[in-house]
């Protein structure tokens, strides 16, 4: 049977919940495409900075351990005194480890228990460890609760803040390119591995579509390689906020040709020098290869078509019948390419950095932790 916490409970654990939202959202005043790929990286700090706050302030609820009041962060039980430390496995990326070490003697960490995590973040498990001296006082289904709850709803602002985000910088263009898409091609299997993509000032960027992006997480997630460090919110971050000098994009190929051309990121001058975003591509379709069809050249811009080369057989003949038409949208609005070239390429500096001072505090994890979820921190304008 599911665990459920008492009203009591439930009330504390929503309140924490609100509280790193606030803090999340104090902290992140300045979000833009540019930015975004850091911010899917340092929430995976955030999360565990404020787990560790979480776990001691309600240390007397969850572990029935008194919390030190001499400002480090440490809990006490019978005499003995534990200290949290909180890091993600290096050997597993996807695992987060919270240990309680006695720090007046050794002990073995000889119980542990998990704890499961649903998002597109990094981390989907939990590995609590602790030794047997703690005694009885851990409340198992209650800390695996509250912990769950705490990761999944910090992951969650993530992927809400990118649909906001995408919602906001969407252009005439894009919606009128997507929405033509759907008017034509029924499934949704088929469309979301269609995007298009523009080239102007010498770089090519992806032309972000709000559906699209939200249905990538899943795509990311279900593609993952385990044994890379990357999540899908990272991914997803980089496929939306990349941009490319055009002289090295395999788009520029079938654009300079006038024909539809499969490519292989073993060709990709950018495989080496930016491996995030080659992988991003790889992880995106599942494979190394995938199809690009060109739709306008311009003078001043390009627009180009990229998708999976399994769906090549229904999309390319799609295309060859209706590229006029979107040809057309594409001069119609040819003014949205510099604008949404202006939003990708436009990053404001974040407060979070503001907030790290490499001295030791509690957890060992050099983070200011009073000032990084304060409220009144200073933000970069």
């Amino acid at each position: 049977m599911e665990y459920l916490p008492d009203k009591y409970l439930i009330e504390k654990i929503e309140s924490s919940k609100k509280k790193l939202i606030d803090s999340l959202y104090s902290e992140y005043t300045s979000i833009q495409l540019g930015n975004l790929s850091k911010i899917a990286e340092r929430i995976e700090l955030n999360i565990i900075a404020y787990l560790n706050i979480i776990i001691f302030e309600n240390s007397k609820i969850l572990f029935k351990m008194n919390p030190s009041k001499d400002g480090l962060h440490l809990l006490s039980n019978k005499g003995a005194i534990y200290q949290i430390l909180s890091a993600s496995n290096i050997k597993q990326h996807n695992q987060l480890i919270i240990r309680f070490n006695n720090i007046r003697e050794y002990e073995y960490q000889d119980k542990e228990f998990i704890v499961c995590i649903e998002s597109f973040g990094k981390c989907s498990e939990v590995i609590v460890t602790y030794p047997q001296s703690i005694g009885k006082g851990f409340k198992i289904p209650l800390i695996q609760y509250w912990v769950k709850q705490i990761i999944e709803v910090a992951y969650f602002w993530f992927f809400d803040t990118v649909g906001t985000l995408v919602n906001k910088d969407l252009s005439k263009l894009s919606i009128r390119l997507y929405d033509y898409i759907v008017k034509y091609i029924e499934s949704e299997e088929i469309r979301k591995n269609l995007w298009f993509s523009a080239m102007t000032d010498g770089y090519g960027f992806r032309l972000i579509n709000d559906e699209l992006a939200k249905q990538s997480f899943n795509i990311f997630k279900r593609n993952l390689n385990d044994s890379l460090s990357y999540s899908a919110n990272r991914y997803v971050s980089e496929l939306l906020s990349t941009y490319l000098p055009e002289n090295i994009m395999l788009m520029k190929k079938a654009i300079e040709k006038g024909k539809c051309i499969d490519v292989d990121l073993k060709d990709a001058v950018y495989k080496e020098d930016r491996a995030i975003y080659a992988l991003t591509m790889s992880t995106l379709y599942g494979c190394d290869s995938f199809t690009v069809y060109p739709i306008y050249k311009g003078d001043k811009f390009s627009v180009g078509s990229v998708f999976d080369t399994k769906n090549k057989e229904f999309i390319q003949p799609f295309l060859d019948v209706h590229r006029e038409n979107i040809m057309k949208i594409c001069v119609e609005h040819s003014g949205n390419i510099k604008k949404i070239f202006r939003i990708i390429t436009k990053e404001k500096l974040i407060s979070f950095w503001d907030a790290l001072e490499l001295k030791p505090n509690f957890g060992g994890i050099g983070i200011n932790l009073k000032k990084l979820f304060n409220k009144d921190s200073k933000t970069n304008k």
